[in-house]
Parts: structure tokens; C-alpha cells; sequence
């Protein structure tokens, strides 16, 4: 069964839009922040994307702090708002184009092919896809999306993390901050920059410029089966309609996130004081506190709208995850207790997801986590699980055990 091209607002969007007032005017702090920086790198399959996006969100961290905790006291105090503004920026300019190069190479590989990087350009690397024959266009669309999830992924963890350990530093805030604007910034800025995006013009469609417009022609493709230009030289309608609802559903979905605006207030955190250090917005008190926040998230299927709920028990933090995409059916539901039980250095923690989709039907995904801290400053895990067939953000598209070690270091 597969759902309609026409342009509906989901109830879940009605649901966050009144929610967010009393989110914004409700939020309370958990408590004091701590003090860690926190640095996470796996060691698993090379093509695996929570390798790539835990390596990008790292980098940007050691960037951020060979200069805030090394090169700042060096610069004279007048002009030191101007260098860390500019070295963050170019830093996560760095961690954001890169990574998103490397979720192509990674997700093309799964398929067979490559994304071969050949140089150093702006706004973003010369590169060219290399697609083994015998693709299907659910894989194509893959690769061509395989960017996008890095950054969303890259986001997630940083978030993740936000609300696991009770506060953040107002950097990677700003960082989550970009990865979340950087889908609607591409398809609205930078891509009109280098060609043409009018979706009813059909070079547009031809000589495709950027991600958002190439993946769009792909799933249009897959679901239709038409030509993106009829025999009058004119755009099929229902191509157009869907992508300008895809691109302006990636920026009401925005818009609604609470975390884009705690984002925004991160800019200006005061750094003489605590570091920069900020705590999540939560509605509630230390027994029992909520927030959300929301992701989208293009796909093989069509776009991904993402409700995460994070809520914190008696100190204990459970996430609860809804999905619903378009215009293939694709809806899912997922559960997961970072900390679901611990004693002295070891802890445990558990995912769980599942999914009805047009294309691959139902799905689950079972995943647990174990860890050991020999120290306050090292904590070693092993991230194992199993997975059906069937699209999950950042995981492989067919059934397969997955494993993973991650190595995570707090100063």
C-alpha cells in the first residue's frame, strides 16, 4: 500500500505544535551540570555510519578544545570574541562537510559501489559516485542520502548525550545547532548557489545540483515509475509537489524542535562562568521530568519525520522514538534505557525498534549495550544486536548481527 503525493500535516506535527508553549515557558533545570568533556570513537566495520558520525562529532570536539583549552588565553581579550567565534566556525564547517562526504563513501560501499573524493573544494569536496551495475534505486537513493544521516546521526549523539549526562558545552550545542539546519540551508541556499533548484524547471531535474534534489528524483522515480519530464517538456506536477513539500516539511519539523532554540541561545553562553556548561530544557522536577525534540530525516522511502521523547525517571533516562514517513508508508516505533542497570564500573543499556514499511514490510531491531569503566577518565563497551530487513537511520538495509566496541574518554 503506498500513501498519497498530496500535502497533509501529520498529527504528530498538531501534537508538537501545541506542546511546544508549555515546553518553552515550562523548562526546568535537573540540577548542576558536571564538568566532563567526553570523547566516543567506535571500532567496528569501516562502512558502518555510527563509526563515521562518532569520529565527526570527536573531531570537532578536539578541534573546539585545542583552541579554547590551549590556543585562548594566547589571544589578546579584545579580539578573542572574533578568533573563537571564527574558529568554531570554520571547525564545525570542518566536522560537518566531511563527515557528510564520508556517509556517502560509507553508504555506497554497502552497496557495492564508492563515493571517490578527489579534492578539496567549497562549499564541499569534489567527489563523484561509483555505483555497481544491478543497483536498485532504493539503493541509489541510499547513497545519495547517506550524507544527510551522518548529520543527523552526528546530532542524535550529541543530544543523546545532552540529556544522559544532565548538561553540555555550549559548543556542541552549536554544532548540533548546524547539523540541524544543514539540510533546509543546503536545499535553500547552498544549493541555489550552484544551479538551478526551480523544481518546476526541467534542467533542475537533468543536470541534478545537490543531495535534496537528487534523492527527491530518486524516490519520485521508485514510487512512480514516471519520468520526471513528460513528453511536453514539462515537470510531472507530482514531482514538484513533493519536493517542495519535502524541503518545506524539513523546516516546519525544524522550526518545531525545542533544541534548535536552546541551540540558538548557546551562541551567546557565558564562558567566563561554568564554561559555557548549559542543561537541557525539561519539563518536570528531579522524580519525573519530559522534553522532545525532533529530527527529519530523508530516506530510500521518502522523508523521515522523528519525535524523540526523552524522560528522566528518579534520575534514570529513557527515550522513546515515533517515526512517520512518506510517500512510501514507512512508520516506526522505538524504545531505548541508555543506563538500564549498572553496579560499581559496569553498566548495561538496551535498544529496541520497529518498523512497517511499503518496501520491506515489518522489522525489528534488538540491541544491547555492556560497558566497563577500569577509571573515571575510561569507559570501554560492546554494543551487539540483530536487525531485519528494512530502512533504520544510519543501520545497513538488510538483515544482519551487528557489533561494534566503543571507546569513550572523559577530562
Amino acid at each position: 500500500m503506498k500513501t498519497s503525493f498530496v500535502l497533509y500535516p501529520s498529527v504528530a506535527c498538531f501534537l508538537v505544535l501545541l506542546l511546544f508553549p508549555a515546553a518553552a515557558l515550562t523548562a526546568v533545570d535537573l540540577g548542576a551540570p558536571g564538568t566532563n568533556r567526553e570523547y566516543s570513537l567506535a571500532i567496528s566495520d569501516p562502512t558502518d555510519m555510527d563509526l563515521v558520525a562518532r569520529t565527526g562529532v570527536s573531531a570537532y570536539k578536539l578541534l573546539a578544545d585545542a583552541y579554547l583549552l590551549c590556543l585562548d588565553n594566547l589571544v589578546p581579550k579584545p579580539i578573542r570574541p572574533f578568533t573563537t567565534a571564527a574558529w568554531l566556525f570554520s571547525s564545525s564547517y570542518l566536522a560537518t562537510i566531511w563527515p557528510h562526504e564520508f556517509g556517502h563513501r560509507a553508504r555506497a560501499r554497502q552497496i557495492g559501489g564508492d563515493f571517490v573524493i578527489e579534492g578539496f573544494a567549497v562549499p564541499w569536496p569534489k567527489a563523484r559516485m561509483v555505483l555497481p551495475t544491478g543497483r536498485t534505486l532504493y539503493e541509489e537513493t541510499l547513497a545519495s542520502v547517506g550524507g544527510f544521516e551522518i548529520n543527523g546521526l552526528m546530532r542524535l549523539q550529541i543530544v543523546s548525550a545532552f540529556f544522559r549526562n544532565g548538561y553540555a558545552y555550549s559548543e556542541e550545542l552549536i554544532h548540533s545547532f548546524i547539523q540541524e539546519i544543514y539540510y533546509p540551508m543546503y536545499a535553500f541556499l547552498i544549493a541555489p548557489g550552484v544551479g538551478s533548484v526551480d523544481p518546476e524547471s526541467p534542467g533542475t531535474w537533468i543536470d541534478t545540483v545537490g543531495d535534496p534534489v537528487e534523492s527527491s528524483l530518486l524516490v519520485y522515480r521508485s514510487y512512480t515509475g514516471r519520468p520526471a519530464v513528460r513528453q511536453d517538456n514539462t515537470v510531472d506536477p507530482e514531482l514538484v509537489s513533493y519536493y517542495r513539500e519535502c524541503t518545506f516539511a524539513s523546516v516546519l519539523w525544524m522550526l518545531l524542535d525545542p533544541l534548535l532554540y536552546q541551540g540558538v541561545l548557546s551562541f551567546g553562553a557565558d564562558r567566563e562562568s561554568g564554561s559555557g556548561r548549559i542543561a537541557p530544557w525539561m519539563i518536570g522536577n528531579d522524580s519525573f521530568a519530559w522534553m522532545y525534540s525532533t529530527l527529519f530525516n530523508p530516506s530510500p522511502l521518502g522523508y523521515e519525520l522523528h519525535l524523540y521523547n526523552y524522560i528522566r525517571v528518579n534520575g534514570k533516562l529513557f527515550v522513546v522514538r515515533l517515526r512517520y514517513g512518506r510517500p512510501y508508508l514507512n512508520i516506526g516505533i522505538g524504545a531505548e534505557i541508555p543506563e538500564l542497570w549498572g553496579m560499581g564500573r559496569f553498566d548495561f543499556g538496551a535498544r529496541a525498534e520497529y518498523w512497517l514499511q511499503d518496501v520491506y514490510g515489518q522489522g525489528v531491531l534488538l540491541s544491547g549495550r555492556a560497558g566497563f569503566s577500569p577509571n573515571d577518565a575510561w569507559r570501554l563497551s560492546v554494543d551487539a544486536g540483530w536487525k531485519q530487513r528494512g530502512y533504520l537511520l544510519g543501520a545497513p538495509l538488510g538483515e544482519t548481527p551487528m557489533l561494534r566496541l566503543l571507546v569513550d574518554y572523559r577530562f
